[in-house]
């Protein structure tokens, strides 16, 4: 059994190949592309983060944007919706935190429920550059004349660039984890994800002390998924 979108295969039929190992009685492996493996570890680490609070409200909160005629008006702009592939979450992310001041205005005006928390803003601003780190490698892996065997490069790739980019290391054997976020064999220096929210911007520094940790997660969750 094989499926990849095309017509002639059975991967057209939505969730048809899934049902079928459902119903299998032998063990079925299933083997996913680059990109798509790439698009399930982003889904999972947004769905874990906080609970999965942080990307509802990133959802619900772009509905209700998406419906507000005289908002849309007098920015010129219309929220980014919801797209199949998590990694287009990088386009949503970056209209809030390029529209923050105007959407939390009149957030707070016509809807106060529906306004943000200083808690959503520093992990939407923390998220933020990792999404785009992996959207940039998605569209390499897009290439067509990209070859299989380098898909791997370019996958190790990103990879470095989050582990740079959260300072994730490897736990050490008696080391002192008091000032680290750890998870298995990765942790993050406290310290360090500190400076990666102050990086993005004097509106984070006031309100990040509660969500390190849960940035900390999240980075590693990419990382060694």
């Amino acid at each position: 059994m094989s499926s990849d979108s095309e017509n002639t295969m059975t991967g057209r039929h939505t969730s048809f190949v899934t049902r079928m190992i459902a119903c299998a009685k032998n063990p079925v492996l299933r083997i996913w592309c680059a990109l798509h493996q790439i698009d399930l570890v982003v889904k999972s680490a947004a769905e874990e983060l906080a609970g999965g609070e942080w990307i509802m409200f990133a959802w619900s909160f772009s509905i209700f944007l998406r419906a507000q005629a005289n908002l849309i008006t007098s920015m010129a702009v219309k929220c980014p919706k919801k797209m199949n592939r998590w990694t287009h979450l990088g386009r949503l992310l970056q209209f809030f935190k390029d529209h923050r001041r105007r959407i939390v205005a009149y957030a707070k005006t016509h809807r106060p429920e529906q306004t943000p928390t200083s808690a959503w803003w520093v992990i939407t601003f923390a998220v933020s550059p990792a999404i785009n780190a992996i959207n940039v490698t998605f569209v390499i892996l897009q290439n067509r004349s990209l070859l299989i065997t380098q898909q791997e490069q370019h996958i190790h790739t990103l990879i470095s660039s989050l582990v740079a980019m959260f300072c994730v290391e490897i736990v050490q054997e008696n080391d002192d984890d008091a000032q680290y976020v750890s998870v298995g064999s990765m942790r993050i220096l406290v310290d360090a994800n500190v400076e990666h929210i102050r990086d993005q911007g004097s509106f984070m520094i006031a309100c990040y002390n509660d969500i390190i940790h849960t940035v900390a997660m999240y980075a590693i969750s990419l990382v060694t998924a």
